[in-house]
C-alpha cells in the first residue's frame, strides 16, 4: 500500500505532541507568545485574553507587562502538582488578577479580568 521512503514506517496511530508555545501563538495569531516584557503566555492565558468569559473585556500582552510591572498585591500563593503559583492583583489596573508560577514568575498561567 505504502511505497519505500519514511511515510512507510511512520506508525499513523500514533498522538500528536501537545505543544503549549505553538497552541499560545496560534490563540493570540501572533508570531510569539514573549510578551514585550520577556513574559511567556500559556495557552490558558491566552485562551482567556483572546476569548475572555461572556461580560469580560479581551487583553493585549502590553496590558499583562504594564500590570505586572506595577503589581500592588500578592492576593494567593497556590500549591499544584505541576509547579506552586502567585495570584497577583493591581489596584491601578482594569485587569483583576493574574496569575504566574513560582518557579520564574515570568510564565503567565491565567488572567482574570473583572465582569
Amino acid at each position: 500500500m505504502f511505497g519505500k521512503g519514511a511515510g512507510s514506517t511512520i506508525n499513523k496511530n500514533l498522538p500528536a505532541l501537545y505543544d503549549g508555545d505553538f497552541a499560545a501563538r496560534q490563540i493570540l495569531n501572533s508570531p510569539t507568545n514573549i510578551t514585550p516584557g520577556g513574559r511567556t503566555i500559556t495557552a490558558h492565558a491566552a485562551e482567556r485574553m483572546v476569548n475572555p468569559p461572556k461580560g469580560r473585556v479581551p487583553t493585549s500582552m502590553t496590558d499583562i507587562d504594564n500590570f505586572l510591572d506595577t503589581v500592588t498585591d500578592i492576593r494567593k500563593i497556590s500549591q499544584h502538582p505541576l509547579g506552586d503559583t502567585i495570584t497577583l492583583r493591581n489596584a491601578s489596573s482594569s485587569i483583576k488578577e493574574v496569575v504566574v508560577d513560582t518557579a520564574t514568575g515570568k510564565r503567565i498561567i491565567t488572567i482574570i479580568n473583572p465582569k
